[in-house]
C-alpha cells in the first residue's frame, strides 16, 4: 500500500529527497495513479534501484525459503551498516540488530506457512497480547516512544525527556 512504500523507500538511505516524495505523491493524489505506478515510470537511479529492488524481492518472497530470502534483502541493502551509521548508541544498535536477527529465525522457522500467513499469525499474536493487557484493568502502559507510534491511546506522556534521549536532534 501507499503508506508502506512511502515508509520503505528510502530505508535505508537512498538519496529520494522528501521534495520528490512530495511531488510524487501529489501526482499520484491528482491524476489517480497508483503511487507504485507513478515510482516504476521514474527515470531517477536512486528510484529505478529501488524499483528493481522491490520487483526482485518479490519474485524470492513468492516461495520459500523466506528465511533466505530475508536475509538476501537485508545483506542486498546492506541494512548492518545503515543501523550502524544511523544509531548513535551502541546499545541501541546492537539491540535493533539483534531484533532483525529475531525477526530472520522467526521467518525461517516458519517455512511451513506461506508470507501471507505467517505475517496474519504475527500480527494476530500481537493482537492477542494487546487484547490481554487491555482486559486486565487500569493499569499504565509504559513502552518505547517508538513503540507508540501509529497507535492510539488517550494521552501519552513522554517522561524524562532531556538532550541525547530521543534519537532525534
Amino acid at each position: 500500500d501507499q503508506e508502506a512504500l512511502l515508509r520503505i523507500i528510502n530505508v535505508p538511505r537512498r538519496g529520494i529527497s522528501d521534495s520528490f516524495l512530495d511531488s510524487i505523491t501529489q501526482l499520484n493524489r491528482s491524476q489517480n495513479i497508483p503511487l507504485w505506478n507513478v515510482l516504476e515510470k521514474e527515470e531517477k537511479k536512486a528510484v529505478r534501484s529501488f524499483v528493481d529492488l522491490i520487483k526482485e524481492a518479490t519474485l524470492r518472497f513468492k516461495q520459500p525459503p523466506f528465511g533466505e530470502a530475508l536475509t538476501w534483502l537485508i545483506e542486498k541493502i546492506n541494512y548492518k551498516k545503515a543501523i550502524e551509521e544511523e544509531v548513535k548508541s551502541e546499545k541501541m544498535r546492537t539491540f535493533k540488530w539483534e531484533n532483525v536477527q529475531e525477526c530472520v529465525n522467526a521467518l525461517a522457522q516458519a517455512e511451513e506457512e506461506t508470507l501471507q500467513d505467517f505475517v496474519a499469525n504475527t500480527s494476530l499474536n500481537r493482537q492477542t497480547f494487546q487484547n490481554h493487557q487491555k482486559s486486565s484493568g487500569d493499569k499504565v502502559h509504559l513502552m518505547t516512544f517508538h513503540s507508540a507510534k501509529g497507535l492510539e491511546f488517550p494521552a501519552c506522556f513522554l517522561v524524562g525527556l532531556e538532550d541525547g534521549i530521543l534519537p532525534h536532534e
